[in-house]
């Protein structure tokens, strides 16, 4: 049975070489140190036919990656966090690390927190599948609300959801009776949406 606390990625031999498709080195990440030293050289988080990266020749990957720029984010106070992209990703195994541009100018665009982001994912073998995942690929946008554990925070957001008209994302209802059932779902780390135990009055 695989860890789940390990993270596979395929090390390249140089830094910031745009022009690089080779990447052959197995590397198995467990800690802050493994990936820092993994990290200092150009990197993928899939395996590929002949360590050649392309869509044609990709093998397997059971690591998701995905960026946090807060690029279009004017307020500091409104900057997402390393804190709040781990309360975003509780319960999976994640690693968080800043951006090479974290802080800093990027262009025109003004000096801001920039992370990428790394995730446990099921096994993938179906390059279309693990290209259609992938946060450039996504057509939806993702807005993210932190908000206190009090009355006066979950009647605002109940108010934000009756005026924009969201709905939640649910995968599954369970009855109380299968709350185990339920919690076995949840840790299986497999839903798409929310997975709600329904109580009856």
């Amino acid at each position: 049975m695989p860890n789940i606390n390990e993270f596979t990625f395929w090390k390249a031999s140089c830094v910031q070489n745009p022009k690089n498709c080779i990447y052959p080195t197995k590397v198995i990440v467990t800690d802050a140190d493994s990936f820092n030293e993994m990290a200092h050289f150009d990197h993928a988080t899939a395996e590929y036919e002949n360590f050649y990266r392309s869509n044609d020749t990709f093998l397997q990957s059971d690591v998701q990656s995905g960026d946090v720029d807060n690029d279009n984010v004017a307020n500091p106070d409104d900057w997402i966090a390393r804190e709040d992209i781990h309360q975003i990703f509780i319960g999976v195994p994640h690693i968080i690390s800043e951006s090479k541009n974290h802080m800093k100018p990027k262009g025109s665009k003004h000096p801001v927190p920039r992370y990428h982001v790394f995730w446990k994912a099921d096994k993938e073998t179906d390059p279309k599948a693990y290209a259609a995942f992938k946060p450039k690929s996504w057509i939806i946008e993702y807005y993210f609300i932190f908000v206190h554990e009090d009355g006066a925070g979950l009647e605002r957001i109940s108010e934000i959801f009756a005026q924009r008209h969201i709905e939640a994302s649910v995968d599954e209802v369970f009855a109380l009776e299968d709350v185990n059932k339920a919690l076995k779902k949840v840790a299986g780390g497999k839903s798409k949406g929310k997975t709600v135990i329904k109580i009856n009055k």
